[in-house]
């Protein structure tokens, strides 16, 4: 018997019904016990602490981290969005919307009916985000699953002076391994002239924003990215988009008065 393998499969399992993942060794023994996985023959018997070592000794070793590309977060979203073009959802009643997903994946962390009408649902693991993704109908209408288009992704801050000389498509190849798909360097204008800062937004291809980053052999602190307010220009209030505005009317920019644009606005 391969113990290595046993835990590492035992691991993978953990993991795949945890949300956030363990990322400690204890975490992880947590999530094994909570997950009902079974030790390999003999682990019972010995002492937490050695397990606890056994298995950080794993985490930073390639058993773990070598895992197959459906079983990452990135091909299985933990947001989804169910779609039907006719719009037949909105008059679907929510008792039977729930009993087909039940049927189909089991118990999900939650569904939510969008203004549009479409379903927006929150697994709680792989398996369920692969088994929705696979359905086609809803009974008799047709329905279409995709990842929702922000909520499976977030956005961290990291600041460092180390890294001043490093691109974008660096920083994306050296954290690849960390589930960073994109990153950009915030920049200045000053003097007329483009100057970039120690500041670089990364964007991660999970839903829970981790809290530092291994860059090189240096640890980063990462903060929530704080995007620019939504604003409106139809009714110039923040919060929304103009095509989401329910105003009836549209409000200068300039003087706050409907009736008007800006570009004709003879208010100071």
């Amino acid at each position: 018997m391969n113990i290595i393998e046993d835990i590492r499969d035992a691991l993978l399992h953990a993991v795949e019904k945890r949300s956030p993942p363990p990322r400690t060794p204890m975490d992880l023994l947590t999530a094994l016990q909570d997950s009902w996985c079974e030790f390999p023959p003999g682990y019972l018997q010995t002492p937490v602490e050695s397990i606890a070592r056994r298995f950080a000794s794993l985490l930073h070793s390639d058993t773990t981290l070598n895992m197959k590309p459906n079983e990452l977060s990135k091909s299985l979203p933990k947001f989804l969005v169910i779609h039907n073009d006719d719009g037949n959802l909105k008059n679907m009643s929510l008792f039977l919307i729930q009993k087909y997903i039940h049927v189909q994946a089991g118990n999900v962390q939650s569904i939510k009916k969008l203004r549009s009408g479409d379903l927006l649902v929150e697994t709680s693991s792989l398996k369920q985000s692969e088994k929705l993704l696979s359905i086609t109908k809803f009974g008799d209408i047709p329905i279409k699953v995709t990842a929702h288009a922000s909520l499976n992704y977030t956005r961290g801050v990291m600041s460092s002076a180390e890294f001043m000389m490093v691109s974008d498509a660096e920083f994306v190849s050296a954290f690849e391994s960390q589930k960073v798909i994109a990153a950009r360097r915030i920049t200045l204008k000053r003097d007329g002239k483009i100057v970039p800062i120690r500041h670089v937004i990364l964007t991660f291809d999970t839903p829970v924003l981790p809290s530092k980053i291994t860059a090189g052999y240096i640890s980063c602190d990462i903060r929530l990215c704080i995007p620019k307010p939504v604003r409106c220009f139809k009714c110039q209030r923040f919060g929304h988009t103009e095509p989401a505005c329910l105003g009836s009317s549209a409000f200068c920019a300039r003087c706050s008065e409907s009736g008007h644009e800006e570009t004709i606005c003879t208010k100071p």
